[in-house]
């Protein structure tokens, strides 16, 4: 079969038979476009064709849908710990359950949209796959929705009732706590399994990192979260200084995991040849997001939660926000409206940064054999227009040395095997 030349991204495409030896299966085989089977007949292979296919997701739609989710799930922790361990301050919870609503019919809207049609989201909730974070995430989305939308109901009706009706009551009382507890553990996995559904594909810079991707993404929506809230009672002035500091210091917490988690992500990403590549604004924008999207609201946030020393100054603080609150005045911080701004941006940044290093490394044929090949050391990307190399680096595939046919250095596990799976 005659197949014209072509030009890809990595030079000009030369064509080989791939030939595997007796009882072995070459590991290019699986990154090539074949036509026939690969035991005994002939397969055309195609130089520089990406060994894996990317997410076919829009830049846009995805990283944004992550993004409110992590809000959702980070403002439903804030409301129901201010409801369970705090001191319940209206204001907070408020803010809190509809964040949460608000964040997870964006995030619905969002997937949906990605999607194309509404069915396509439906068919995914006609199973339960244990194994799929993708089923998982349809379902958790489904059960903390309601949940959400229980929430603001009663937040409403309190809002319309007043706090002293029995609605109102139930509200701030034994229900409203029930519905916050129940929905937490729904807040904590959406939060989180979105990074778990990255690391799941086969795109080597997601995969590379899936002990990270789940913490990390978990510990930037509670930022976030954290920060929505803030951002609501900072401009309203509807919560408590005391509520406002403990906002502070969560927000700290969250934050300095985040950042811990964000270089521990970077190291290991660092593994593979296409963070060596990264160009010059996507260098500018990660120093952006580290130094502006973290460090800075980590640094205000820590003055902000510093309360004033000595019972009476406090007491006089609160009495000045309550008598503003009777004369319907309000005092936005914009300190605190900086620092959950800054939040916020950081963690878009993280997930549109994330979401395009797993583009770019689907992409790379060598990101592919550096993570396939952890024992051996990456290849240097060839010269421009220069052809890749048609075979994988040594220990995957081609023995070396003394090994055994169908066997690498990484305990003798069968090539056929992984080449199954």
């Amino acid at each position: 079969m005659s197949v014209p030349q072509t030009e890809t991204p990595y030079g000009k495409a030369e064509i080989g038979l791939v030939q595997p030896g007796p009882g072995r299966v070459d590991a290019q085989v699986l990154d090539v476009r074949r036509a026939g089977q690969l035991a005994g007949r002939e397969a055309e292979s195609y130089q520089g064709v990406p060994p894996v296919k990317k997410a076919p997701w829009e830049w846009y739609y995805i990283p944004v849908y992550f993004w409110a989710g992590g809000i959702a799930a980070g403002s439903w922790l804030a409301a129901a710990a201010e409801d369970v361990a705090g001191a319940n301050d209206r204001g907070v919870v408020r803010a809190g359950r509809y964040i949460a609503l608000g964040g997870v019919l964006a995030g619905t809207g969002l997937l949906i949209a990605d999607l194309g049609r509404p069915e396509r989201f439906l068919n995914m909730l006609r199973i339960v796959r244990a194994r799929s974070p993708m089923s998982l995430g349809a379902w958790g989305l489904s059960v903390f929705g309601p949940l959400t939308g229980i929430g603001a109901a009663l937040q409403f009706a309190e809002d319309v009732l007043g706090r002293d009706s029995r609605v109102g009551r139930l509200s701030s009382g034994w229900l409203g706590r029930a519905v916050h507890l129940a929905g937490l553990p729904l807040a904590l996995f959406l939060g989180g399994y979105t990074g778990v559904l990255l690391a799941a594909t086969s795109t080597p810079a997601w995969a590379q990192r899936k002990l990270l991707l789940g913490p990390l993404f978990l510990t930037s929506g509670v930022a976030n979260g954290l920060a929505a809230v803030s951002a609501v009672v900072n401009a309203t002035d509807s919560a408590s200084p005391p509520a406002r500091r403990r906002l502070s210091r969560a927000g700290v917490l969250a934050l300095g995991a985040e950042l811990l988690l964000e270089s521990a992500d970077r190291e290991e990403a660092s593994k593979l040849p296409s963070s060596r590549r990264e160009s010059k604004l996507v260098k500018t924008t990660r120093a952006l997001m580290l130094g502006a999207g973290m460090i800075a609201p980590l640094a205000l946030e820590l003055v902000r939660g510093i309360a004033p020393l000595g019972k009476r100054r406090r007491r006089r603080e609160r009495e000045r926000w309550e008598e503003r609150r009777a004369r319907g005045h309000r005092r936005r911080s914009r300190q605190g409206l900086l620092a959950a701004g800054l939040t916020l941006a950081g963690g878009l940044a993280l997930r549109l940064l994330t979401v395009r290093e797993g583009k770019v490394s689907a992409d790379m044929p060598e990101d592919t054999w550096a993570f396939a090949s952890p024992l051996t050391p990456p290849v240097p990307r060839a010269g421009a227009g220069a052809p890749l190399p048609l075979t994988p680096p040594p220990g995957r595939g081609r023995g070396n040395g003394g090994e055994t046919a169908g066997e690498d250095v990484r305990g003798g596990e069968p090539e056929e095997r992984r080449a199954a799976d």
